[in-house]
Formats: structure tokens, C-alpha cells, sequence
């Protein structure tokens, strides 16, 4: 089980996120975007919070707030 997650909505914030989880051990990064580095891939930042909201301590968004609260 990973302790905290990222959610990227571009993969502009790779590099924030890459940043974030050197800070924090036991970290995933999840994106919808086509990236190159260690991510996971996803189809819906929906059903991938759905997925993971009860395994996680912490759930970071990185991108525009619209798209974290829909």
C-alpha cells in the first residue's frame, strides 16, 4: 500500500511530482498523460481517487483546481 499519491492532470507537473515524492517516501505518482519516468497510468482521475481514497494518507492534485473537484 502506498502511503501518499499524486495525481497529475498534465504532464507538465512530472517534475513537481518527481520533486514531491524525493520529500516523501512510499509515494505513487498517477497520470493520465503519456509520461517517461516512474508513474502509474491512468484512464480517470475519478476512478482512480475512487480506487485509492481509503488506501492512501494523502492525496496531492497537481494542476487546475476544476479538474480535482469535479
Amino acid at each position: 500500500m502506498t502511503k501518499h499519491a499524486i495525481i497529475l492532470t498534465s504532464e507538465i507537473a512530472f517534475p513537481i511530482a518527481e520533486q514531491i515524492r524525493k520529500e516523501l517516501p512510499d509515494t505513487a505518482i498517477y497520470s493520465k498523460a503519456s509520461l517517461t519516468g516512474k508513474y502509474i497510468p491512468i484512464s480517470s482521475i475519478s476512478t482512480c481517487v475512487k480506487e485509492i481514497f481509503s488506501q492512501c494518507e494523502s492525496i496531492t492534485f497537481i494542476g487546475a483546481m476544476g479538474i480535482c473537484v469535479r
